[in-house]
């Protein structure tokens, strides 16, 4: 084995081991019963292990007459734990360390993207121990939530779309499909990068007849793997429903008239019966989607004033160095929580924003591997600030993010250190 190879593999060993260690102990150490997030993930999978189907209760509350839903959260993880259920029982522990698991190889993940584009050990090993060490990516790894699950889908898609693109690979377009079509089914904002990615890799492989094979090779995959849940809602619903039907009722909950003025930046209305048109109407979850879409959209037309002070809201609410209070599940200790992140995320946002300007000039060939992350953070962003917005949106984007910084603080060391030097 070569000595490049050895440090290769060294490197990935110490990641792996140091993010999986830390990420056990917190997953072991979290209260036994304690549930993070939304709960119809748990109605779904609970539903789902007591033979009840994959469905859960009206989720909209007074005024809508719907009896249950049954699409309106992505499947894949109350799937997995529902079919799980039977085995585990109640506990959460179990999922918490599968989920620990994930996180560690997201890490992995990382610092391999991080060698694609920078091809120094200095910034990949960095970048991979900031994954590792993150405090906010430590915990997105181990709760009962979608982040586990989608931030380790979406970035092996992009890791698996750098190889696809550098070595002309089948193999690596199909895994980089593979993965997308996993992360639709986990969070299912992901189907509108995909035009997107399939675009930059026939770009940036050539624009031949290859280049064409694998992009069409990248999304066939990803369609296929979402073809069951396709397939099942409309045979479930007798609609089209290729992702959810919470579409409506998060554009809804964000651009209304009253959302400027609550504090979490969405408003949740107590009484949904202005979305019937008549008293007695019974509409399905699928009509109820697309009616509360259609008045997100005109209120939005109708008022652009107010549209633009939501958008910038919600940009900074992406973007912020520390979580809005009404999102912290222990009211107790969001102080605490404010004060992780904040020490977390500030120290370390300069040289974000340094490293993604000097990755331009550093990346070399690997430039095209850079535009794509430059992408994603850009339709993340897009997407979030039309929809919803808060802090653990942008986890997805870490495992990228912070191997930007570690090249920004390679690079300042280095020019701190040349600098010390001439004037020595």
């Amino acid at each position: 084995m070569s000595p490049e190879r050895r440090d290769l593999w060294r490197d990935i060993l110490i990641l792996f081991l140091a993010a999986l260690a830390l990420r056990l102990g917190l997953a072991l150490s979290l209260p036994a019963h304690q549930l993070v997030g939304d709960e119809s993930y748990w109605y779904y999978a609970r539903n789902l292990a007591d033979g009840q189907g994959f469905q859960m209760s009206n989720p909209y509350g007074a005024g809508l007459d719907i009896p249950k839903v049954y699409a309106f959260r992505p499947p894949l993880f109350p799937f997995l734990w529902g079919i799980a259920r039977p085995v585990i029982g109640n506990a959460y522990w179990p999922i918490r360390c599968t989920f620990a698991l994930l996180g560690a190889l997201t890490c992995v993940l990382a610092y391999l993207a991080a060698r694609e584009m920078f091809r120094r050990r200095s910034v990949s090993l960095l970048g991979g121990l900031l994954c590792a060490f993150y405090p906010p990516l430590v915990w997105h790894s181990v709760n009962l939530m979608t982040e586990p699950l989608f931030i380790f889908f979406s970035t092996l898609c992009i890791f698996a779309l750098f190889r696809a693109r550098s070595a002309l690979s089948w193999r690596w377009a199909v895994a980089a499909g593979l993965a997308a079509g996993l992360g639709i089914l986990t969070r299912s904002v992901l189907v509108g990068f995909l035009p997107f990615m399939a675009l930059w890799l026939w770009w940036c492989a050539g624009r031949r007849r290859r280049a064409v094979a694998l992009a069409a090779a990248f999304c066939t995959t990803a369609l296929l793997v979402m073809l069951p849940w396709v397939i099942r809602n409309a045979i479930v619903l007798k609609a089209f429903v290729p992702t959810t039907t919470d579409v409506g009722h998060g554009s809804y909950v964000a651009n209304n008239e009253h959302s400027l003025g609550d504090p979490r930046g969405f408003w949740i209305p107590d009484d949904w019966s202005f979305v019937k048109k008549s008293p007695e109407e019974q509409p399905g979850e699928v009509e109820v989607s697309r009616r509360l879409t259609r008045m997100a959209r005109e209120f939005l037309w109708t008022h652009p004033g107010t549209a633009a002070r939501l958008m910038a809201r919600r940009f900074v609410a992406l973007w912020r160095f520390y979580p809005h209070g009404e999102f912290v599940a222990n009211e107790e200790t969001p102080r605490r929580t404010v004060m992780i992140y904040a020490l977390s995320y500030i120290p370390l946002f300069p040289f974000m924003l340094l490293g993604l300007w000097l990755a331009r000039k550093r990346a070399g060939e690997a430039l095209p591997d850079v535009a794509l992350v430059y992408l994603v953070i850009f339709l993340t962003t897009a997407v979030h600030v039309a929809v919803l917005a808060m802090v653990r949106y942008r986890e997805p984007l870490m495992p990228f993010l912070l191997p930007f910084a570690a090249l920004g603080l390679v690079e300042t060391f280095q020019f701190l250190r040349e600098r010390l030097r001439r004037s020595a």
